[in-house]
């Protein structure tokens, strides 16, 4: 075994084994490792391919809380209409909770250099709460069902 190949797997074990006695907000999918420092993330957990899956969660301010629907339309907005994203698809997502959301798979580039971001927005009249999973399309797409098996397990 290489020494770069065996320091990747000291660290990833070492990552996953700081994580003792945590509750996670979702269940990590397989292939996926939870990380210690998650920056601003609530949660953050990597693939051995460098795909990213992360949950964050933020306040619903303002003195009237706008619902899913405002959410995903400013979402959209500003990522879409203002930014450089594409949206391939937009569905509704339902945690095993019965907690409803919605489902935005973005994309950026083209061919092989295309990326997605699938973003997951739950919003009650407190907080909103984000998933997101990026990565080269290519490595994001095998991936696809074990990430939206995880999001369907979110807790928060």
């Amino acid at each position: 075994m290489n020494e770069m190949r065996r320091d990747l797997i000291a660290a990833v074990l070492l990552a996953f084994a700081s994580l003792g006695g945590c509750v996670l907000p979702i269940d990590t999918p397989a292939g996926y490792v939870p990380l210690r420092d998650t920056g601003d993330k609530d949660f953050l957990a990597i693939s051995a391919r460098g795909n990213t899956l992360a949950v964050t969660e933020g306040g619903n301010e303002g003195g009237r809380p706008a619902d899913l629907s405002f959410w995903a339309e400013a979402f959209k907005h500003e990522k879409v209409e203002l930014g450089r994203y594409r949206l391939k698809s937009e569905q509704e997502i339902r945690t095993a909770a019965g907690r409803e959301g919605r489902l935005l798979d973005l994309r950026l580039g083209q061919g092989a250099a295309e990326y997605t971001w699938l973003v997951a927005l739950f919003v009650d009249p407190s907080r909103i709460v984000t998933v997101e999973a990026c990565g080269p399309t290519s490595q994001l797409d095998p991936d696809r069902d074990k990430i939206l098996a995880s999001v369907r397990t979110l807790r928060r």
